[in-house]
C-alpha cells in the first residue's frame, strides 16, 4: 500500500540537516507504517522455555533456533 505522507515524510529526511529534526521525521513516518501494518504469523513455535533460577541469560527464541540460541549469554547467577 502506498502513503503519500510516509513519502513526504521521508523525502523531507533525505534533505534535513539537523539531527532532532530528522529523528522527529523519522519517527513519524515509523509511527505512521506500524499504525497501518498488516501482520500475518508466519508459523507457530509451539515449545516452552524452562530453566533454573540458578541461570542467567536463557531467553525464549521464537524464531525457533533452540533455548541455545544465545549460549554465549547464558551464565550461572552470581
Amino acid at each position: 500500500m502506498h502513503n503519500a505522507q510516509v513519502d513526504n515524510l521521508l523525502d523531507q529526511l533525505t534533505t534535513e540537516l539537523d539531527e532532532d529534526a530528522s529523528a522527529r521525521l523519522a519517527n513519524d513516518a515509523d509511527r505512521i507504517l506500524w499504525e497501518e501494518l498488516a501482520t500475518i504469523p508466519l508459523y507457530q513455535v509451539p515449545t516452552f522455555t524452562a530453566w533454573s533460577s540458578r541461570f542467567t541469560g536463557i531467553l525464549p527464541n521464537a524464531a525457533g533456533a533452540g533455548p541455545l540460541w544465545n549460549s554465549e549469554e547464558i551464565s550461572l547467577a552470581g
